[in-house]
């Protein structure tokens, strides 16, 4: 009895019409409709329609409440409104290309979370976020490849393998915010489903499974290949993500062993190239910090003669 009135009283709100809104309500309704589709969401069939209509407003503060109410209720568990309103959730969809960057921003950050929470939505999501990895913002290309990486961290199925090389692409941005983001997530996803394998297996060179290999095998090849970019930090972050990351820090010496065999195995010629430098210059280090402190050594032994 009380969906009517009620469904009617929030829509004079959203749209500014009848009784009239005040600034109270208009602060309110948005949570309020929130917590009206926990207690039914049968509510939402007449309100739909006036939220989405403000993702089109002319007002990017309007446009922004109307991306985070609509996200919270397309990953909500208590429904599906996803598959029930698909109209509207493309729409919704749409402010993945909004003329503002924060709303973009925003449409990334929630695209995440309901890929996680909605597998079933995830392969509408997912050439929107291949999009956003190309935004002429570089603030949200770096989300796009943070937030692709999170999702694929939750479940690999989620994320394709071309939306992964996608991020692997990054490592050639201009801008190196952006970089060094790829860098750090390839090599966390990584670790996360191929690198933690190597302390179980028995010998060098395992096969992954036939879907890890083609979404995950390229990735240090990859990030070793940024090595050559001259770009400082880039090239630090590949260190430390080499022998960090890739390869376990708090991994035996053996699991270490098995797993640097494993990587070469998979590498092509140029990337071989590649990962003998980083050791090159790993090992330089090594050495000028060795004669370093054979050198403040000597120093202490001279002084305290």
């Amino acid at each position: 009895e009380l969906n009517l009135p009620i469904t009617a009283f929030i829509n004079q709100v959203l749209t500014g019409k009848g009784c009239g809104a005040s600034e109270v309500e208009e602060e309110h309704v948005y949570p309020l409709i929130y917590e009206l589709h926990k207690v039914n969401p049968n509510f939402m069939l007449y309100i739909f329609p006036n939220i989405a209509t403000q993702l089109a407003a002319e007002e990017t503060a309007v446009r922004a409440r109307a991306v985070a109410l609509l996200g919270r209720l397309f990953a909500a568990s208590h429904a599906d409104y996803g598959h029930d309103y698909p109209r509207i959730f493309r729409e919704f969809l749409g402010r993945f290309k909004d003329k503002e960057e924060a709303i973009r921003a925003q449409a990334v950050g929630i695209g995440a979370i309901i890929m996680q929470r909605k597998p079933k939505l995830a392969e509408q999501i997912v050439p929107l976020l291949a999009g956003r990895l190309q935004d002429p913002e570089w603030e949200i290309r770096a989300k796009a490849a943070k937030e692709t990486c999170q999702v694929a961290l939750h479940s690999i199925e989620l994320v394709s393998g071309a939306l992964l090389r996608e991020v692997g692409g990054r490592l050639a941005d201009k801008k190196p915010q952006v970089r060094l983001e790829a860098v750090r997530g390839l090599a966390t996803l990584y670790a996360a489903y191929v690198s933690r394998t190597w302390s179980e297996a028995d010998r060098a060179g395992e096969a992954l499974p036939p879907d890890l290999e083609e979404k995950l095998a390229w990735i240090p090849g990859t990030v070793l290949l940024g090595y050559s970019l001259q770009d400082h930090d880039l090239r630090l972050c590949i260190l430390q993500a080499f022998d960090e990351v890739l390869l376990p820090k708090t991994a035996e010496c053996q699991a270490r062993t098995t797993g640097l065999l494993f990587i070469w195995q998979q590498l092509g010629a140029e990337e071989q190239r590649a990962l003998r430098v980083v050791l090159q210059d790993r090992a330089t280090v090594q050495a000028r910090v060795g004669e370093y402190l054979a050198a403040r050594t000597s120093w202490r032994v001279d002084m305290e003669d």
